[in-house]
């Protein structure tokens, strides 16, 4: 689907597992999207368990894996293996789920920790996704796109 379906640039792409990506261009019936795991792409998210926040960022090591990062998590976090990730609002509609933590990592400076995620989409095999058109983007959150 393209720009004669409504689509549109910056509109979220989900599965029914959770979030896929964001549409990045559009022609009259196609759409091009950058996936969870591009390293071009922060997503604002928080542990659901633990409210606790921080910035999902793909990178080349991760991706390789199906994976992604959860950075800028606090030091002090509760944060634990098996944790809920949700998005937090901004740009994408808060609470759409993201993935689970599968590992939690002080950052070389101390002052943060970070943590992997492995997505519930499977990106590699995903070929059906639904594109949500009318959401309108919150002063809430940091992302970039």
């Amino acid at each position: 689907k393209g720009s004669t379906s409504s689509v549109a640039v910056g509109n979220v792409v989900i599965t029914p597992q959770g979030l896929a990506g964001v549409v990045t261009e559009v022609g009259p019936t196609y759409a091009k999207v950058r996936t969870i795991l591009d390293p071009e792409l922060q997503i604002s998210a928080y542990n659901s368990r633990t409210r606790e926040d921080g910035l999902l960022v793909g990178t080349l090591a991760l991706a390789k894996d199906g994976l992604l990062q959860m950075s800028q998590i606090d030091r002090n976090a509760t944060a634990a293996v098996g944790d809920i990730v949700v998005t937090y609002g901004g740009n994408y509609p808060e609470g759409l789920l993201v993935g689970t933590i599968t590992e939690i990592h002080a950052e070389t400076d101390g002052l943060s920790k970070y943590a992997v995620i492995k997505p519930f989409t499977d990106i590699d095999t995903v070929d059906e996704v639904f594109i949500i058109v009318n959401y309108q983007p919150t002063a809430t959150g940091e992302e970039g796109q």
